[in-house]
């Protein structure tokens, strides 16, 4: 304490000081509050430290704490990030096996084919179109050095309903034409009726009888399963559909194939046989003279015989709906949204047709809202009979001659659409009754017939505008 002080204080007496402050002179009061000041203030300045070591230790220990809550945090948050990974991964994983579900319900479901599937629409319709073309080449322009059996040809239109009778005029010739190529297709249909009866090939050259006989049965029975079995699923209505489609998918790319029996490789008991008995056919309506000619076409045999089958008997199976052909009849109606061959169109009331050379094929033909054309009939046609039909048999003989000729062509306009008849009431479905057998003793033996195997011929009558 400073000896100078009139008055000697401690921390004790600090307010003692201040209270006894009045009892002193004014010089001697000044200077206990300037040393009071001083005093206060060094006293001040020893507690700083302390508390700022008090505090530096407090927030070190909140640092601590922070550090510790965010190292924990951290860890937390790496292990969440981990767990999203991981997760993320399973979600992508069941994404991808939904997405194969849903792939194959909707193939199970879809009846298209992929575009380049030979049973797509468009390339059925190329292969119609094709086969349309090898049977005019196989039939021949018939000349020069083609010998021509009228008697028989005549027999023939007379089979395919044509009253017309041809001679060896040339105007004839294409009508001939017409009429080979009709039944080309027609014997070989009766072929068919050979083949499905089982009985004439062995077990190895009879597996596309028997695939399609047991196809028959499964897809009849798959349709009675769903029908009298309780369930809402979407599968099992369309197996019946599916087993068919994939079935003569098969039969339509390997059906009536060469056969391999061990080491060694042959033709088709079918085709070998039945491609002979074709060009016996053919040689009793137009024989070829020409030995390097005649060769190169009944080369043509089997594979017309093929393409044939495959398409009429197996592919237009695989449609959905079921393809099906239409023969039109001689005298009926021209309709050139249905029909293909050249004539004027001033004139086009005035025809009808004579002979119905390759059929109408689509599917649904007799449903004027839902049918699909995939290639046109081609017809060859007549003049309309004006006169009464009691006075036409007086006369046919002699007007034969003065019939105007037609050429026909193979190639469907551009513009292949939808048949635009208006409807009537639908008629039950009618089979094509004609005989496909030849009326030689070289063709084939009628038998029972497989109907699966059979060409679509039942078609329900297509409505006429």
């Amino acid at each position: 304490m400073n000896p100078n002080l009139p008055i000697t204080f401690t921390n004790n007496n600090v307010d003692d000081c201040f209270v006894n402050l009045d009892k002193l002179d004014k010089k001697s009061a000044l200077k206990i509050i300037n040393y009071l000041y001083k005093y206060i203030t060094e006293e001040n300045n020893e507690k700083k430290p302390e508390e700022d070591n008090v505090k530096s230790l407090n927030d070190q220990v909140s640092h601590n704490k922070l550090m510790e809550s965010f190292n924990s945090l951290l860890v937390e948050k790496q292990n969440l990030e981990a767990k999203y990974k991981e997760l993320e991964k399973i979600n992508s994983n069941l994404k991808q096996r939904v997405s194969k579900y849903q792939s194959a319900l909707g193939e199970t479901k879809n009846f298209r084919f992929d575009d380049n599937d030979k049973n797509n629409s468009v390339q059925l319709k190329d292969d119609i179109l094709s086969l349309q073309d090898a049977l005019e080449f196989y039939v021949t322009n018939l000349r020069p050095d083609i010998e021509i059996n009228y008697k028989n040809v005549n027999n023939l239109l007379s089979k395919y309903g044509s009253e017309t009778r041809i001679t060896s005029n040339p105007s004839d010739i294409p009508l001939i034409k017409a009429v080979l190529q009709r039944h080309v297709l027609e014997i070989i249909f009766g072929y068919v009726s050979v083949y499905t009866t089982h009985k004439s090939f062995d077990k190895p050259y009879s597996l596309e009888a028997l695939i399609s006989d047991k196809a028959k049965e499964l897809i009849l029975l798959t349709q009675e399963f769903g029908l009298t079995r309780e369930g809402n699923d979407s599968i099992t209505p369309t197996v019946p559909v599916k087993i068919r489609q994939q079935i003569y998918s098969s039969l339509g790319n390997r059906g009536l194939s060469n056969v391999t029996i061990g080491q060694e490789t042959h033709e088709h008991a079918f085709i070998y046989n039945f491609k002979t008995k074709l060009n016996e056919e053919m040689e009793q309506y137009r024989k070829i003279l020409n030995t390097t000619r005649k060769r190169e076409i009944e080369e043509k045999a089997a594979n017309i015989i093929l393409d044939v089958i495959r398409i009429f008997c197996f592919r237009i199976q695989t449609q959905e709906p079921i393809g099906q052909i239409h023969w039109f009849q001689n005298k009926d109606k021209i309709d050139s949204s249905l029909m293909n061959c050249t004539w004027d169109d001033d004139r086009f009331d005035d025809l009808e047709v004579d002979i119905c050379i390759f059929p109408l094929i689509g599917t649904e033909l007799n449903n004027h809202l839902k049918h699909k054309v995939y290639t046109h009939a081609i017809i060859y046609p007549r003049e309309v009979d004006s006169l009464p039909s009691n006075l036409t048999k007086t006369v046919y003989s002699q007007s034969q001659s003065e019939q105007p000729k037609y050429d026909v062509y193979y190639r469907s306009p551009s513009k292949q659409s939808d048949i635009n008849s208006q409807s009537q009431s639908p008629p039950g479905p009618e089979k094509n009754e004609e005989s496909s057998q030849s009326q030689s003793q070289s063709g084939p033996e009628e038998n029972e017939e497989n109907p699966q195997l059979q060409p679509n011929l039942e078609t329900t009558q297509v409505d006429e505008k």
